[in-house]
């Protein structure tokens, strides 16, 4: 249990208890500050060392005014023995991080009544005159965290507390007034739901020779939650008192704690405990309580019951009010940067919180955009200032690309709970050209039914070849073969014997060339699907045709660059692949935000594309980013809507091969030259893939249109 850990500590405050507290110090005075205050520890047969949580603490343990919230008041009325009454008054005032304060005041009367005179043989004489007696206690106290002054998360639950007491006593035979002092202490273990309470008493003056009741305290509480409901509280106190006039004095008692609606919660507390040696017996203590909470206050009305055997009972009726009715404030903040990327996963989250109490745990949760726990991490005392998320799951693996959420739980010592704001941050894909991937028309590429490329097949995938070898480097590159449903059966028009050889052959066609052009045979994969994998159906002319494809894909672990990424990414629309061009200007300008050179190229994609709208946005953006840098007017220019300029150095305007977009006033960014590695060499006259099959002249009907 965390409380073990406390004990060395603990055990070090214990030797420091005077030694003459130990002693029989013989009769004392003030006797009636040994009268416990408050209903409620009453109740528990004053086993309140360790709870010490209301205004009464500056009586039971000043360390434990710091637990009590806000302002809170205390009035007692105690009906005691043979007619005499007691009334106390405590006051509470919590300074949130400057500690909390208390006063206390307490007043003993008795009625008039006559005296008795004795004769010199100690026999009765008659009456004297009539006499009275009042006590008095007026008390200040203080109480802090330790850590407060021994700047050490080790005393973040320990709690320390000082009051400063004047006792008046106006007795026959014994009249004055001393000062005296109150030191306690108290360790919360939150997490064990266990307190630990020290309290040293009535160390001061004495009022003519005559030793206030010195005292020392050791108290523990353990509390248990959702007993017999999801609500309620069980506390379970015990006390060991030791007096220098009466000796040794066990005490223990319990709490139940009831909410019974929105407003109102009950209590029922009972306790045993050990009187003077007079009296010598355990006497049972009983008690109740009703906590209602008002409009602007909380009031709490207790009574407690505790007898003295054949000399009386005594009855102790209490008042407790909050006032403002607001608890202490605790809450937490959480912030991230807006992005983060997953070839240098790690993503600094920074953690606020601001409590009046200390906090006793933390967690962070992180989700992915589906609200699904991605990572949990939980820790004690105070979270950190930051917490460095590698990016990986409980599972030990790296997330997926996507938008992640954090949220920052706190729980202070009170067991009160806060949740921060959720912040979001999108994990960025890694600067790799792995999985990009492009489709060419078999019909436009090569004979029907046939794996013999032809004319402008070979032109075409000379084109890509070079590219590939020039721009993607020493990469994997897999090369798919896909036909129709038709079949395919070896004769005139066909010299295979079905789809799935076809596809093959026309895999390891393309393969052939790209090696010839440079690319290791090792680095080439192919796979035909035959009829397998159709990207539409295959019930028309139209859906066929597109169904009949070869597929090129892009295998890479390494982690490219912004130009290297940005290039390959030109060079896919020099050969009309601007929807994957796009794709990879988008990763760029992700991994760059603040820079205008990716956005002018996804302008360029979107353009390709047809898609002017999104292409003046993104123009826009690479505007407004160019200005946080340069300044002076910029030339205009107007390009023509159906076509696009390209990079200077390496593209000539290249015709849009889909639908022409409505006629749209470009900024002038769009045509800049972008910032990228230069791509000499690449051939100007790029060629645009048909968007529309290409039919063979004997036509799908009359040869299987493979």
């Amino acid at each position: 249990m965390t409380f073990l850990k406390k004990l060395p500590y603990l055990a070090v405050v214990l030797a420091a208890i005077p030694g003459t507290l130990l002693a029989d110090a013989g009769y004392t005075s003030a006797n009636f500050l040994k009268i416990g205050m408050g209903a409620r520890a009453a109740g528990m047969a004053d086993s309140f060392t360790a709870v010490a949580d209301d205004p009464t603490a500056i009586y039971w343990n000043p360390a434990g005014l710091y637990q009590v919230e806000g302002t809170q008041l205390s009035l007692t009325h105690n009906a005691w023995l043979q007619g005499v009454n007691i009334e106390y008054l405590a006051l509470s005032q919590k300074l949130g991080s400057a500690g909390a304060v208390g006063l206390g005041f307490t007043t003993l009367g008795l009625q008039s009544f006559l005296s008795t005179v004795e004769d010199s043989s100690g026999n009765f004489a008659g009456n004297g005159p009539s006499v009275s007696a009042s006590d008095w206690e007026l008390s200040a106290g203080y109480s802090n965290l330790l850590s407060r002054f021994l700047p050490d998360h080790r005393f973040d639950r320990t709690l320390v507390g000082l009051s400063v007491n004047v006792v008046g006593q106006n007795e026959v035979g014994l009249t004055g007034t001393a000062i005296s002092f109150d030191a306690g202490i108290i360790q919360l273990f939150p997490q064990d739901h266990l307190s630990v309470g020290l309290d040293v008493v009535n160390v001061g003056t004495a009022i003519q020779d005559r030793s206030q009741p010195l005292e020392a305290k050791l108290g523990g509480a353990w509390y248990h939650l959702q007993n017999f409901t999801r609500q309620d509280k069980l506390t379970i106190a015990a006390d060991l008192a030791l007096n220098n006039d009466t000796g040794l004095q066990p005490s223990l008692g319990s709490e139940y704690r009831l909410p019974l609606d929105s407003s109102d919660i009950g209590f029922l507390r009972a306790g045993v405990r050990t009187t003077d040696n007079e009296f010598g017996l355990s006497f049972l203590t009983l008690g109740a309580g009703l906590e209602h909470v008002f409009s602007g206050f909380v009031a709490d009305i207790d009574y407690a019951f505790a007898p003295y055997g054949t000399i009386g009972a005594t009855h102790r009726i209490s008042l407790n009010l909050r006032l403002g009715n607001e608890e202490e404030k605790i809450n937490a903040q959480v912030a991230a940067p807006p992005r983060f990327n997953l070839d240098a996963p790690l993503v600094d989250i920074v953690l606020k919180d601001q409590a009046s109490e200390p906090v006793e745990a933390w967690t962070l949760y992180i989700n992915d955009e589906k609200g699904q726990l991605v990572q949990k991490v939980t820790g004690q005392g105070n979270p950190p200032l930051s917490y460095a998320w590698n990016a990986h799951n409980s599972a030990g693996a790296l997330v997926a690309p996507g938008t992640y959420n954090a949220t920052l739980e706190v729980k202070d010592l009170n067991q009160k709970s806060a949740k921060s704001n959720t912040v979001s941050f999108l994990a960025v894909p890694p600067l790799s050209l792995d999985n990009v991937q492009w489709t060419l028309s078999s019909d436009a590429t090569f004979a029907i039914a046939q794996a013999d490329l032809s004319p402008e097949g070979k032109a075409k995938l000379t084109k890509v070849g070079q590219g590939l070898k020039k721009y993607f480097g020493d990469i994997g590159v897999e090369v798919q073969g896909h036909t129709d449903n038709k079949p395919c059966r070896k004769g005139p028009h066909c010299k295979f014997n079905n789809n799935q050889e076809l596809s093959e052959a026309r895999a390891q066609t393309v393969k052939d060339l790209f090696v010839g052009l440079g690319l290791k045979p090792e680095n080439v994969v192919i796979k035909g699907f035959a009829e397998t994998v159709p990207v539409t159906t295959n019930d028309t002319l139209e859906g066929r045709s597109k169904n009949r494809r070869i597929q090129i894909s892009i295998h890479s672990v390494r982690v490219e660059t912004p130009e290297s990424v940005s290039n390959a990414g030109i060079f896919l629309m020099e050969i009309g692949q601007s929807d994957q061009a796009l794709q990879l200007f988008k990763l760029v300008s992700d991994h760059n935000p603040e820079k205008p050179e990716p956005y002018r190229l996804m302008a360029q994609a979107y353009m390709k594309i047809g898609n002017s709208q999104e292409a003046q946005k993104v123009s826009d953006a690479a505007d407004r980013l160019s200005s946080k840098t340069t300044s002076g007017p910029k030339p205009t220019v107007q390009p023509s809507p159906a076509t696009m300029a390209t990079p200077q150095a390496t593209m000539s305007p290249t015709p849009i091969p889909t639908a022409t977009p409505t006629p749209v006033a470009v900024k002038p960014s769009i045509s800049a030259t972008p910032t990228v590695t230069p791509m000499a060499k690449v051939p100007a006259t790029p060629i645009a893939v048909p968007t529309k099959p290409v039919v063979g002249s004997n036509g799908p009907q009359a040869t299987p249109g493979k």
